[in-house]
């Protein structure tokens, strides 16, 4: 077994990850999921909002107030400022920012809602029309950054879970940007956006020194944790985004992948093929 290790550059015995680590990795789950049922909900709204600007009937907005109730607007309107946009790769800062805006867009929608309720076969002006379009927009527009923001950490930290979610928004969100109503049916009424799940991978602690080759450049980093489809590292020296790396373990086998995402000195790459169970790196 001690020849494996060293083969395989194991520089101290693998295990999980201990309670505290495993606890921040449940809390951050937690966020992102919330963060993608927000969007999801976005979604559900703007594309009846876009439904009805393209004459559908305006039965379709009084789902919205299902989605998102007064309630709930009022309390996100409360919410307070949001910051200075300065941590773009923070989950609370999106969330908050969001709600803000969500909170605009929706107290705009108020009136249209309003002539649904009182008057069905009434259309609201087409410069009200037109602003709650826009309002929407706008918050579509902070959501798909949002997600593209933390996605890459996301999928690092949760080994992929999610990521899937991250894909359908994204393709959804673009539907409504070009006038589309993706979460209305036939009959104009909403159905609500189910995200799709996927399995969470185990990571598991691995300290060593390692080696990152990035093209020309060598630089010396220490191995964080490992799962099959990513490893942690922290280095001294930058690196970029999405830049091609090839990691090289202390007992001098290598791992081609890309950056995946970058906090401060830590970095997760995604590896360009993802091990299998049984490697030694992972395996039980």
């Amino acid at each position: 077994m001690n020849i494996i290790r060293s083969i395989f550059g194991f520089h101290a015995k693998r295990r999980n990850l201990n309670p505290d680590e495993a606890n921040g990795e449940a809390l951050f789950e937690t966020q992102i999921l919330t963060l993608h049922n927000l969007a999801a909900d976005i979604v559900d709204y703007a594309s009846a909002v876009n439904f009805v600007a393209a004459g559908g009937n305006l039965a379709a907005l009084l789902s919205c107030q299902r989605i998102f109730p007064v309630a709930e607007i009022n309390a996100m309107a409360a919410a307070g400022n949001v910051g200075d946009g300065g941590q773009t790769r923070d989950i609370l800062f999106w969330s908050s920012l969001l709600r803000r805006n969500i909170s605009i867009a929706a107290r705009a929608t108020d009136q249209l809602i309003a002539v649904a309720r009182s008057q069905p076969d009434v259309r609201p002006s087409e410069i009200a029309m037109q602003d709650c379009v826009r309002q929407w927009r706008n918050v579509v527009t902070i959501a798909i950054d949002a997600v593209n923001a933390l996605e890459p950490e996301s999928r690092w930290r949760l080994a992929g879970r999610y990521v899937e979610n991250a894909f359908v928004l994204i393709r959804y969100f673009r539907m409504i940007g070009e006038g589309r109503w993706p979460s209305i049916d036939v009959t104009g009424a909403v159905v609500r956006l189910t995200l799709p799940q996927r399995r969470r991978l185990p990571r598991f602690e691995l300290r060593q020194p390692c080696r990152i080759h990035a093209g020309l450049r060598t630089v010396a980093g220490n191995t964080l944790d490992i799962s099959i489809g990513g490893i942690g590292v922290t280095s001294p020296s930058q690196l970029r985004l999405k830049e091609e790396v090839t990691i090289e373990l202390h007992g001098g086998r290598r791992l081609a992948g890309i950056v995946a995402w970058i906090k401060d000195r830590r970095i997760g790459i995604q590896f360009a093929d993802e091990l299998s169970a049984d490697d030694p790196l992972v395996a039980g």
